[in-house]
């Protein structure tokens, strides 16, 4: 007889930022996307967000979902930057704040260190001035 078909758990998941900044200006920033105890980091992600694609596999057999507008933003700042995710981490020029502030953006919870959210909020005043 026909197969049962078999039924793919589809997961949510969320994105987990954290920003840091060198000492010469650089941003660390850490991309995670997780949902309880099943996460993908960045270096995972990138070949799924340059073809487009929002589904990934997870270690538990379940398939995550990436969240359009932040996959879209990332993608953008990967293609824009030419940086190369190790893991989660990705080292970003300064001249990239703005991409970096618009990621910030899509994450409320995002964990930004009180120098890199001066740096931004001072680069945002300056902005302004134009």
């Amino acid at each position: 007889g026909p197969k049962p078909r078999e039924v793919v758990r589809v997961r949510s998941l969320a994105p987990r930022v954290s920003v840091t900044q060198t000492s010469n200006g650089w941003f660390n920033l850490e991309v995670e996307f997780a949902e309880s105890d099943q996460s993908v980091d960045l270096a995972q992600i990138r070949p799924l967000l340059v073809s487009g694609r929002r589904y990934v596999k997870l270690s538990d057999g379940s398939v995550g979902e990436l969240p359009r507008e932040f996959g879209e933003q990332v993608r953008k700042l990967l293609d824009e930057s030419g940086a190369e995710p190790e893991g989660s981490r990705l080292a970003l020029a300064p001249f990239e704040a703005g991409e970096v502030e618009r990621l910030v953006d899509l994450v409320p919870e995002a964990r930004v260190a009180p120098e890199t959210r001066r740096f931004l909020a001072a680069l945002r005043d300056f902005r302004g001035i134009e």
